[in-house]
């Protein structure tokens, strides 16, 4: 196979892969890299957060339900 005649063939493809939306276009934007990963930090940091305060809501939760009535629940001040 020729070099233009593979060219075409992988733009050819690379269109039906886009059309059939098995590809974002998110990055072929003229979109600055601080944006990009700005964002994706962002992210990362809510994802963490979130997962850490369901967590916490799951603990505290469980030990209300499940611990017996003499139990000391420890302080807010002893977790932080």
């Amino acid at each position: 196979m020729k070099r233009r005649e593979r060219t075409r063939h992988l733009i050819e493809l690379g269109g039906l892969a886009v059309k059939a939306g098995l590809v974002d276009l998110t990055l072929a934007r003229p979109v600055p890299r601080h944006v990009i990963m700005t964002r994706s930090l962002l992210l990362a940091i809510l994802v963490v957060l979130t997962a850490t305060g369901l967590m916490a809501a799951g603990s505290t939760l469980g030990l209300f339900l499940f611990a017996s009535p003499a139990f000391d629940a420890p302080s807010g001040a002893t977790y932080a």
